[in-house]
């Protein structure tokens, strides 16, 4: 893309007559999202995609309405997903956490450019409750017909001001030295302002950082032709930072002509003003330094722990032994306890797409009864813990039966004997109960038509390239899976019980927490799964529908289907945590930052103030 080319597509009368829009358009009430395309013209193709997500705890209703700019969108016919929008207005309603996201497609003839405006009703603050994220792609269709993306221009609207922002960038295609051009928009009071941008790889190697000033009614205008292109192939993170607080209306950013890609924003739009995470203040030495603290002070045997940054693994660390004389390695296997579960309802989402079971299908559609539980209970109640049916881990028996004789291979029908009388109706309250997820994978195996291990690795593992992750019940680990420590005599001292069999502890838990892996697969599964690289974004929004669930001491504060919202520090979090006899697994996704972290203990039942800090510091390591 060529410097004239940028002047044609994004003409500066057109960020001058929206600058000149009345302040209500920045509101509380509504804000525009400044520039949206649709439609071809000599064969370039203009597609805007609008991305809505509901981060509240309610329902918000609100109305997304093409105005009149530089063209007249409003006089064209459009549709959105498919819907035509009638009188230039679509009509959005989402419930709690839910996310729609599609493309806005002129459905006559011409290319229109104009302006949108999103309003929300009721009590749902505009760029708050529901944000909205709209990027136009820009393709051309080649002689052979066919199509390929040429760019991506993003915007994203807050009705917050801020002094600083950021954005993922992808370049693709080969550096062209002088054309590469990066500017940002963010109207407020007249100037002057100090601007920088920055630029930071994902690699953490190397910075390109430009400054300037600006004056005028624009209040801020970044127009800056670079003198040396950036690499070729470019991954990383962009930030613009101004010298006082202004709102930022658009941030654009065009590479040069040979370019595919360009803004990439994740699956579920952020504020404009949120932080988005670059890895140039990921110090090795200072996260080693920070895992080696939390095993001394706290007096913990062993720990691998893995931060991955929007997709990329950046740092993954090891501290303590396995057994005396052992010491921990990054490949080491460990029981993630609970963590399967957010496997195992991935799985039964999967196969609520493929068609295979519904969400709302009761048990006895699927299975036999069973004493002491409800066949009106529902898959989707399963998957939130909403069923009522009693944990059959809360049975001491269960526990006795389990470690006189180790090497049993247990049944999925003969843990359910262990069930005793339901803690309440289905749906009336919630609680945690491990049954749950051996009823849901004996649901699986039945839909899925294979074993929960074949089903789990053909959806789920294999297209992921997870080789690390494995369901031990049915599968053969191989490598070292590192010791577990447990306190077997009630001493106070851990005991290393990796010569008690392990064959009655993993096929009895199963589907509830029979699955061991490495740090580096947790960290990548939590990363893949909740930037939208499993599931749909329909079936995303409903695993993430979280209903007010605390768990104290712990952090956890809201329960989704298969995944929980726990903040510490003020910092939200998606994932799920486990505990297996001997080891403790903490899988977290931090959205606003697009960090995931797992860490993975082998020893039994670390408390929540002991992975506080180490989480929080992993996290910030990537804070802009």
């Amino acid at each position: 893309m060529n410097r004239k080319w940028i002047t044609q597509a994004l003409p500066v009368s057109l960020i001058l007559s929206f600058l000149a829009m009345p302040a209500a358009a920045v509101s509380q009430e509504a804000y525009v999202i400044p520039r949206l395309v649709a439609g071809g013209i000599d064969g370039v193709v203009y597609t805007s995609k609008l991305s809505f997500k509901n981060l509240s705890n309610k329902q918000c209703d609100g109305r997304f309405q093409l105005l009149e700019g530089d063209f007249d969108p409003a006089r064209g016919v459009f549709e959105f997903n498919g819907i035509r929008i009638s009188d230039g207005i679509l009509s959005v309603s989402l419930s709690a956490g839910e996310g729609l996201s599609g493309k806005l497609r002129k459905i006559d003839a011409g290319g229109y450019t104009g302006f949108g405006i999103w309003r929300q009703d009721g009590a749902c603050a505009a760029g708050q409750d529901v944000v909205l994220t709209a990027d136009v792609e820009v393709g051309k269709v080649l002689a052979d017909n066919r199509y390929v993306i040429v760019d991506q221009i993003g915007f994203t609207a807050s009705s917050r001001p801020s002094q600083r922002w950021g954005f993922a960038v992808r370049k693709e295609g080969t550096a062209e030295s002088g054309n590469s051009t990066a500017f940002a928009v963010a109207p407020g009071e007249p100037g002057p302002y100090g601007w920088t941008v920055d630029f930071f790889p994902e690699s953490g190697i190397g910075q390109w950082t430009r400054k300037g000033t600006a004056t005028g009614p624009l209040a801020v205008f970044i127009y800056q032709l670079f003198g040396q292109d950036l690499p070729a192939n470019f991954a990383g993170y962009v930030t613009v930072s101004v010298d006082k607080p202004v709102y930022l209306e658009a941030l654009t950013v065009a590479w040069g002509s040979g370019v595919q890609g360009g803004i990439q924003y994740s699956n579920f739009p952020v504020l404009a003003d949120a932080a988005v995470p670059h890895t140039r203040h990921i110090s090795a030495e200072n996260l080693q330094r920070a895992l080696d603290q939390i095993i001394n002070e706290h007096n913990i045997v062993g720990v691998s722990a893995v931060l991955v940054v929007h997709g990329q693994l950046v740092w993954r660390g090891v501290s303590g032994n396995s057994f005396p004389g052992a010491p921990i390695a990054s490949e080491m296997y460990f029981d993630i306890g609970s963590a399967a579960k957010n496997f195992v309802a991935a799985l039964i989402l999967k196969l609520s797409e493929e068609g295979a079971l519904s969400l709302e299908d009761p048990l006895s559609r699927w299975l036999p009864n069973f004493a002491n539980v409800d066949s009106r209970v529902t898959v989707r109640q399963l998957l939130g813990h909403t069923s009522g049916i009693y944990n059959f881990t809360a049975n001491q028996s269960y526990w006795d039966a389990v470690f006189r004789n180790p090497s049993r291979r247990w049944l999925p029908e003969e843990v359910l004997s262990y069930i005793g009388p339901a803690d309440f109706p289905p749906g009336a309250s919630w609680n945690y109960s491990n049954t749950n997820y051996t009823l849901l994978g004996m649901i699986a195996q039945k839909a899925a038509g294979c074993s929960l291990s074949t089903a789990l690795r053909r959806r789920l593992l294999d297209p992921l390239g997870l080789t690390n992750t494995f369901l031990e019940a049915e599968e053969a680990v191989p490598g070292t899976i590192a010791h577990g420590w447990f306190d077997m005599n009630g001493d106070g001292r851990y005991d290393d019980i990796s010569g008690i069999g392990r064959t009655s502890q993993t096929t009895a838990t199963w589907g509830a927490g029979g699955m061991v892996s490495t740090a580096t697969d947790v960290a990548r599964w939590a990363c893949a799964l909740f930037e939208g690289k499993v599931l749909s974004a329909a079936s995303l929004s409903q695993m993430l529908a979280f209903r007010d669930a605390s768990v104290p001491p712990t952090p956890i504060v809201g329960y989704g289907l298969g995944a929980l919202r726990a903040l510490i520090s003020g910092r939200e979090y998606w994932g799920h945590g486990g505990n297996m006899i001997g080891y403790t697994a903490i899988m977290l996704y931090a959205p606003k930052e697009r960090v995931s972290v797992a860490v993975l203990f082998n020893q039994d039942y670390v408390d929540y103030e002991v992975g506080s800090p180490l989480l929080e510091a992993l996290v910030d390591a990537v804070r802009p």
